[in-house]
């Protein structure tokens, strides 16, 4: 077997520090040093550790090994995921033909040249090499900085709002599709908005909202929630700013806030994805499943996080995102956790787009604004650091309606049940099927009426366990009042619990399609 020199320049394997904007930086300073070590180091070993020095030398600010999520190429603006190794193992190879005309004078290199060109050679040097200084990196290096946003552009500073070049030191691993430019165009995105959300304070919050988006970390912890029937404008928005903000989004599943039940130790792909994204976005149109109140509060509380993807190592990494949910159906929260309504805010998109005024191209328009939306967040963020999120009447409205909802069954036994410890009670069937007709009465969205199993569980955490009787297992102490325990429903056409939403006039712009009727009441 011969091992033959190669004259092919597309990957330089000579260290380029010129790839830096050095500026004195030290840690520049011990790359150049580093680099000189790895090769002298080199010397001192055989066969393929030998090799894999060298390759470490070459790999500096080129290719890096994380652990837990495996090889990274430096592409000029950002590391990216090196697909199966191919560019990490071609660059092996290359350093091997480097070496090869020192081969020919040294016997012992020769001899460790033949036997890592092979593919298990190559594979065996490989792994060697991703321990090493300069190479080997652990996941809580990568986009550190939650202050720098990487965009086309160069690197924003998030605080001066100042450029300067990208730098593979950085170790930022995402990059922006939109660029920060002041000049850029974004009247589509600026009408829109006006249509869909014709409330200026609302509008003004939803920008200083997603500005925070573009932080890596959690400044304020909240859930926003875009809702409301379809058609109205939410799912685009969401899209545009998504596609602008490029590889800081991350669409998550509908399930991410949902318990799952094994082992602790199992594989969680769903949580292990949020890892550097700053957007996270999850789009349910359906009822959803019950959230798990304790996930969403870890989520979003700014915890460490460990998750582990499929076939790889645990990892550990801060909470670095702002989380979207745009839905149509409201999702089921524990009325009685104060901290979750901590988190929660709700802005609703009431705004129905006729099926003559839907512009099926408007999507792919707005991906051409794509600079001048993620400018308007970056001045949204500048905003906020001027005055804070400065919440709107509206959404606090929205909010505080949303948690009343969930808190039907308190209100029912108000309203319709008697609380007595002489009272016989009346079994959990018969206080659910009063509390349906009353939420009926009430005209309690159906996606927010508990089921018998979760009502009961409602009445446990109230203070109505059940106790047996003469009569079977009863609801001890409580019981209906009224006609022989017919519920008493509120008057039907009392108003008092509900948010009046004002008509708005037919929008004259592009926008989503559907048939759906708007809603005229938030019910609370």
């Amino acid at each position: 077997m011969t091992v033959s020199a190669d004259a092919d320049t597309s990957f330089d394997t000579t260290t380029d520090l010129d790839l830096v904007d050095r500026g004195g930086r030290p840690d520049a300073l011990d790359i150049e040093y580093q680099t000189h070590w790895l090769r002298e180091s080199a010397k001192q070993h055989r066969l393929h550790m030998r090799i894999a020095y060298e390759v470490a030398a070459d790999f500096q600010l080129k290719f890096m090994h994380v652990t837990g999520l495996g090889w990274f190429r430096y592409d000029k603006t950002h590391w990216a995921a090196d697909d199966a190794d191919k560019g990490a193992t071609n660059a092996v190879m290359k350093t091997i033909r480097r070496l090869a005309a020192d081969g020919l004078t040294d016997k012992d290199l020769y001899s460790d040249l033949v036997k890592a060109q092979t593919a298990a050679g190559a594979k065996g040097v490989l792994k060697l090499a991703a321990g090493l200084p300069g190479v080997s990196v652990s996941a809580s290096e990568l986009d550190a900085d939650p202050f720098v946003l990487n965009t086309p552009s160069g690197l924003l500073d998030l605080e001066s709002f100042e450029l300067r070049p990208h730098d593979p030191l950085d170790r930022i691993t995402k990059i922006t599709r939109g660029s920060y430019d002041l000049t850029a165009p974004r009247e589509r995105w600026s009408t829109f908005l006006e249509q869909v959300l014709p409330d200026d304070e609302v509008r003004a919050y939803l920008q200083r909202v997603l500005g925070l988006a573009l932080v890596g970390k959690q400044l304020e912890h909240i859930l926003v929630i875009a809702t409301g029937s379809g058609r109205n404008g939410k799912g685009v928005t969401y899209e545009a700013l998504g596609w602008a903000i490029g590889d800081y989004t991350h669409y998550a599943p509908s399930t991410l806030f949902e318990r799952t039940k094994g082992n602790a130790n199992a594989a969680s792909p769903a949580l292990f994805d949020l890892r550097g994204a700053r957007f996270v976005a999850l789009s349910e149109t359906e009822k959803m499943a019950r959230i798990a109140s304790a996930l969403l509060k870890s989520l979003t509380g700014g915890d460490p996080v460990t998750a582990r993807g499929l076939y790889e190592k645990p990892i550990t990494f801060l909470a670095s995102w702002l989380i979207l949910l745009v839905t149509n159906h409201l999702p089921t929260l524990p009325a009685d956790d104060p901290a979750v309504w901590e988190r929660v805010r709700v802005i609703m998109f009431d705004v129905f787009i006729q099926k003559k005024d839907r512009d099926p191209r408007l999507a792919s328009k707005l991906q051409d604004e794509a600079d001048g939306i993620l400018t308007w967040a970056v001045e949204g963020l500048r905003q906020y650091w001027t005055g804070g999120l400065a919440e709107p009447e509206a959404v606090t409205l929205a909010t505080s309606g949303y948690a009343a909802a969930q808190d039907s069954v308190k209100r029912f036994i108000e309203a319709v049940c008697t609380e007595s410890p002489s009272t016989g009670g009346n079994t959990t069937k018969e206080l659910h099927d009063a509390y349906t007709d009353w939420a009926t009465a009430e005209r309690i969205f159906a996606e927010h009426r508990l089921g018998r199993t979760e009502f009961g569980h409602a009445l446990d955490r109230l203070g109505f366990p059940s106790v047996k009787k003469s009569r079977g297992m009863v609801r001890g102490g409580l019981g209906l009042a009224g006609n022989g325990g017919v519920p008493i429903a509120s008057d039907p056409y009392d108003r008092s619990h509900e948010v009046s939403v004002p008509d708005a006039d037919p929008p004259t712009g592009p926008w989503e399609s559907s048939d759906d009727p708007p809603s005229a009441v938030f019910v609370v």
